[in-house]
């Protein structure tokens, strides 16, 4: 069995919808955002409901993200973060590559994880530091929207490309409303669907987060909603490689 290291406290689950965690309590004042280098560690805990901590790699080079896979051994994710017009002052979201609830409890034993949440947990916990910091009156209010989830119903396998396509990731409607979309894809480690494809493949949550700084503008009215962020991946040549020797992800 691989080891991991675990994260003694519980810090995040009492401002998620599915109220599901360590402190089940609504309308607790979330604690301080972690350094935007450390974002997806976070994600990985929300959204996954686990108080695993795996390693965390975090990428400044787009192609190496494009290739990067979380590992289950060693326990790994990956995480790579856009900015605004390149400007590196100016984040805007933050891409993660994580495992899924039942490759961990499958890894490490029933009940490592509760179950996966969805990429919008991480972006409401945002939004409620945001509120606390702010106040509720000065933040607004914010619609989530619901569809997520990414699919490529004739070719499966390449599901990645399409969730790092360009899309728009903030709007206001003719109301005013800012809304937030998140944009996602889990393959689950037990899929019959998938069972035949590498285990690096498989067992993997991913999603794209709004990040703190950029919210806050937003909300302030120090940016425009409307943002496209994502890339188009048209060289296969960036497909995964084969997994590195002595990394295993195939139990």
């Amino acid at each position: 069995m691989p080891s991991f290291p675990l994260i003694a406290r519980c810090t995040v689950a009492a401002v998620l919808a599915a109220g599901t965690g360590c402190a089940s309590q609504r309308g607790v004042t979330p604690g301080e955002a972690p350094p935007l280098a450390e974002f997806c560690l976070e994600a990985q805990q929300v959204i996954v409901h686990t108080a695993v901590r795996p390693a965390l790699i975090v990428h400044t080079d787009f192609d190496a993200f494009v290739k990067s896979k979380a590992l289950i051994d060693p326990l790994s994710i990956q995480q790579y973060v856009w900015y605004e017009n390149d400007d590196t002052t100016r984040p805007v979201m933050v891409s993660c590559k994580m495992k899924s609830a039942d490759h961990l409890n499958a890894a490490f034993g029933k009940g490592t994880s509760g179950g996966d949440g969805q990429c919008q947990d991480m972006n409401r916990l945002t939004w409620e530091r945001v509120r606390a910091r702010l106040g509720a009156t000065a933040a607004g209010s914010l619609a989530f929207d619901g569809a997520e989830v990414v699919r490529n119903t004739e070719n499966p396998g390449m599901t990645g490309p399409d969730w790092l396509k360009p899309y728009e990731m903030t709007w206001r409607d003719e109301r005013g409303v800012l809304h937030l979309r998140s944009k996602g894809f889990r393959v689950d480690w037990t899929d019959p669907q998938f069972a035949a494809m590498p285990g690096r493949f498989r067992g993997v949550q991913y999603c794209h987060l709004i990040t703190p700084e950029y919210l806050t503008r937003l909300v302030t009215g120090q940016a425009e909603a409307g943002l496209v962020v994502g890339r188009e991946i048209t060289d296969l040549s960036r497909a995964p490689p084969a997994a590195a020797p002595g990394h295993r992800d195939d139990r």
